[in-house]
């Protein structure tokens, strides 16, 4: 018989460790964790079937008064919408730090926009790159201003997951962009036989929005995130708005197949196919099984 798995980092070498109330208790050899086998997740009172459907709901447009009654209805679970904003804010954060540690082969070609949005009646920016033949969202930024400095935060963060530089980065006529294309991707020759210099990385800014060449590829995703905020009606904080942002793009990358992509996903279109049975569960285990 398999010994019971640990909550935490899903090794098998565990042992039993005396009961409380009356429950039997586990101790886990690898990562030291006590636990009990009663279907939750680690640290948490709630079963972990009712969690886990609570994050799915949400991040299929459900709001939070509808999940809370949802969970009530069908899994006799009574708790308040401030409880189930806390396990969506936990587990976006919990799992974006999992896939967070990707790298990834990219497309020639990188897409970034910005749009804003209200968070305690002022406006921000939701800043995001696209990789244009998986429609991957290769990374994200929730800030308060346009600068070249945040600009220039969104390349890295993009720079540091990814294999090869693209060849274009596409945006449309925002100032900031030019420059902070030139600081994060550097300088070439543009030959062996002369001084001068170009872009790593080739730069076009598009004003227009139609033609052959234009940015409605990453303002088709905008438009979906726009249709799920609508439901939420702003933002109380920063930090929480990263954080649900933040699981937005997870469920787009990982979790929601795309027509377009002929009924795969991004992940699976950029090579990272993480077998994704149970949605949410298997990134949630997955997460703690690799020690985040």
């Amino acid at each position: 018989m398999l010994n019971e798995k640990c909550k935490l980092c899903k090794s098998r070498r565990t042992r039993k460790f005396g009961f409380y109330r009356g429950l039997q208790c586990y101790y886990c050899n690898i990562c030291g964790h006590k636990f009990i086998a009663n279907g939750k997740f680690a640290r948490m009172r709630v079963k972990s079937d009712a969690i886990i459907m609570a994050i799915d709901l949400y991040y299929q447009g459900a709001s939070l008064r509808k999940v809370q009654r949802f969970l009530r209805n069908y899994y006799d679970v009574k708790v308040s919408q401030v409880s189930v904003w806390r396990w969506i804010i936990k587990y976006s954060q919990l799992v974006k730090k999992y896939t967070d540690r990707f790298k990834m082969n990219t497309d020639y070609a990188w897409h970034t926009d910005e749009m804003v949005l209200h968070c305690k009646g002022k406006y921000v920016w939701f800043w995001s790159v696209l990789d244009l033949n998986s429609r991957f969202i290769l990374g994200s930024i929730y800030v308060k201003s346009r600068s070249m400095e945040n600009a220039m935060n969104l390349f890295k963060i993009c720079k540091d997951k990814t294999i090869e530089l693209p060849e274009t980065i596409v945006s449309d006529g925002l100032l900031t962009y030019p420059m902070a294309i030139k600081k994060v991707f550097g300088l070439k020759k543009k030959t062996t036989f002369t001084p001068h210099y170009e872009n790593k990385v080739k730069h076009i800014n598009l004003i227009k929005f139609t033609g052959e060449l234009n940015n409605n590829i990453i303002e088709r995703f905008q438009g979906s995130l726009r249709d799920r905020y609508r439901v939420m009606r702003g933002f109380k904080n920063i930090s929480s708005a990263s954080a649900i942002m933040d699981g937005m793009i997870i469920d787009y990358n990982f979790l929601r197949p795309h027509l377009s992509l002929g009924g795969q996903t991004p992940a699976q279109m950029i090579g990272l196919d993480l077998n994704l049975r149970d949605r949410w569960r298997s990134l949630i285990e997955m997460a703690y099984k690799n020690g985040v």
